[in-house]
């Protein structure tokens, strides 16, 4: 496997984690969450599994959703900037 390929695996599995762990602490499950993004719960499933990344659309929705700055590093989401549920 190329190196490139490798970089990218881990990018998925570190935004994966990072979106599940965001979408915990605001007390979300994955329906709940994909209901909120426009997507299905498998897809979310996929994101946090690193078997997809999501389309630089849905970044910027889910960026928007967990308040979290888009442009930031995707695979580490601090906690201090998780937005509070409204």
């Amino acid at each position: 496997m190329a190196a490139g390929a490798n970089e990218m695996k881990m990018s998925r599995s570190g935004y994966g984690y990072a979106f599940r762990r965001a979408r915990q602490q605001r007390g979300l499950t994955q329906a709940a969450a994909a209901k909120r993004l426009g997507v299905s719960q498998g897809y979310i499933a996929q994101i946090e599994n690193g078997r997809s990344y999501p389309s630089p659309a849905l970044v910027a929705k889910v960026s928007e959703f967990l308040g979290v700055d888009p442009e930031g590093d995707a695979g580490a989401i601090p906690e201090a900037h998780v937005a509070e549920p409204t």
